[in-house]
């Protein structure tokens, strides 16, 4: 393992070995029903750079033969421009270990050897290296892919160290929790103790707020649910299984008229599955598989599209809405963050670790929209995070009483007591904090003294074709991380759209970070996209 790998985020991992494989994509969003099948394809693209600057090599599915060879060209370019800016940015360059592939069907997401995967599969066997897996994510169906993987190397001689049924069972319970109805009933019913405030909470069936007629109908049905002497003044509803503000909305009595019929949309398509596979959402997936350049050879006919999210649509049967009154940091001016992640790790000894607290970041005021996180160990100095973090290891102590092991993550918003509330929202995975901590222990590996990143989301949305002109005026500008200057922007490519590239703010804070965007946008605004012209804390 490397110096960065030393430093690595911590994953799930079901053995132990001397080769990592790095499994690192969405299959707990699969399973839910956020996405459909090619999303296993297209967002293992998002994640390449990061793994590779752990010094791990990447399973990468392919579905056949042609997209494999089409694989090895993108990933030639791409490491030669993550070379290129990592000499930009004075950084020890990191290369991208050559991937594992195996080819993937894309309706029954079944894995078959390829001749690729044998000639890997020889190399190791002759080496009698223990292989074993790395995975930010599991669900049923990355247990199933984990297991039929370990099947084709163990048939090619391969040592493979993989606990398949200990792999099982934390995939069932990360699905069941991944649900937030389902949590909180779990908290409930093993009387979970010692955790953060809860604000009361009402489950609400989909057609039954559809059905509601009038904002005083909706707020005087969750005061009788919660027994509360008067109606809230304002809700917060989120749909139970989904991620990044998907499906939500904050209604209020001036609010209800203008947002709770776009918001009724929403929960039909969401929450009742009604019209998946209407044209214009046939539509939207077709339009969603041209961005990576992986797929820019893949033709798939509308009714395989159809199937895909028809077959999507019966993941989402019925899913409740939560509704919660909406918590508001104090009224003091406070520049404490309004909502922060506790993210943990609970070894095998199922002692609970706190591996980071990150301040989330949204696009909207209304703190709906995810656009990234702000990791600071700093962020531990406050006596409020502090109580937040010891809370979450509490709730961390129920979770691997009942044989939950990995990473795992609970977020929380400011009151206006000034104490942290638990959401209800439980992330039984290693979330979008992977990227931040992924570029952190790539540049403390390298001798830089890091002591903040923020990530502002890792699909590739600075798309740059000129990209020396770009950097070049940046630079020039003093706007990115140098080693001689160790705060500033630092730039990453990343296969998810053509171009793409990431921004990771080092050593900045949440301000400087949004007047260095500013600044990029005024020297290459077509390169910076328009959702980071505000950020809110």
């Amino acid at each position: 393992m490397n110096a960065a790998g030393m430093h690595a985020p911590r994953c799930f991992a079901f053995g132990r070995g001397d080769v990592p494989i790095a499994f690192i994509g969405g299959g707990l969003i699969l399973d839910s029903g956020e996405a459909e099948n090619t999303f296993v394809f297209r967002c293992q693209d998002r994640f390449l750079v990061y793994t590779s600057l752990q010094g791990w090599a990447s399973l990468v599915l392919v579905l056949d033969e042609d997209q494999r060879r089409h694989y090895e060209r993108l990933l030639a370019t791409l490491d030669a421009r993550l070379q290129h800016l990592a000499e930009v940015h004075g950084v020890s360059p990191p290369r991208l270990p050559t991937p594992l592939y195996v080819q993937c069907d894309l309706r029954t997401l079944s894995l078959a050897a390829t001749d690729s995967l044998a000639n890997v599969a020889d190399v190791l066997a002759k080496r009698r290296e223990r292989v074993f897996f790395l995975t930010n994510q599991v669900s049923p169906t990355t247990s199933r892919l984990l297991r039929e993987l370990t099947g084709l190397l163990r048939e090619r001689g391969v040592r493979v160290e993989f606990d398949a049924a200990a792999c099982e069972q934390v995939s069932t319970l990360a699905l069941d929790w991944h649900n937030k109805a389902r949590f909180m009933a779990f908290q409930r019913d093993a009387a979970m103790r010692g955790g953060p405030p809860r604000p009361p909470s009402m489950v609400l069936a989909p057609d039954a707020f559809i059905g509601t007629q009038s904002w005083r109908e909706l707020a005087n049905d969750f005061a009788r649910h919660g027994d509360l002497a008067t109606p809230p003044a304002e809700l917060f509803l989120k749909s139970s299984q989904d991620s990044s503000g998907n499906v939500s909305a904050i209604l209020s009595e001036a609010a209800y008229p203008e947002h709770a019929a776009a918001f009724a949309a929403e929960v039909r398509r969401w929450l009742l599955a009604d019209g998946f596979d209407d044209e214009r959402f046939v539509q939207e997936l077709r339009d969603e598989c041209a961005l990576p350049p992986s797929w820019e050879h893949v033709r798939l006919d509308d009714s395989t599209l159809a199937a895909l999210r028809q077959a999507q649509a019966r993941r989402r049967t019925r899913l409740p809405l939560i509704v919660q009154p909406v918590l508001r940091p104090p009224a003091d001016g406070s520049d404490r963050p309004a909502s922060l992640g506790v993210s943990l790790f609970v070894d095998d000894d199922s002692c609970p670790h706190v591996v980071a607290v990150a301040a989330q970041l949204y696009r909207d005021a209304q703190r709906r929209q995810f656009v990234g996180l702000y990791v600071d160990d700093r962020l531990l100095h406050d006596h409020r995070a502090r109580a937040l973090a010891e809370q979450c290891k509490s709730m961390a102590r129920t979770l691997a009483r009942h044989g939950y092991r990995g990473p795992v993550n609970f977020d929380a918003c400011l009151g206006p007591d000034d104490r942290y509330w638990f959401v209800g929202d439980c992330n039984p995975r290693l979330t979008a904090l992977y990227v931040p901590l992924a570029v952190r222990a790539w540049l403390r590996a390298d001798g830089v003294q890091v002591d903040s990143v923020i990530s502002f989301g890792y699909r590739g949305e600075l798309a740059m074709q000129d990209v020396s002109r770009c950097i070049d005026a940046w630079a020039g500008a003093g706007l990115l991380f140098r080693r001689r200057q160790p705060r500033g922007m630092v730039i990453l490519p990343n296969l998810a759209r053509r171009d793409g590239h990431d921004a990771l703010a080092v050593n900045l804070d949440v301000a400087q970070a949004a007047a260095a965007f500013e600044g990029m946008r005024k020297l290459a605004p077509q390169a910076v996209p328009t959702h980071l012209q505000s950020i809110y804390g």
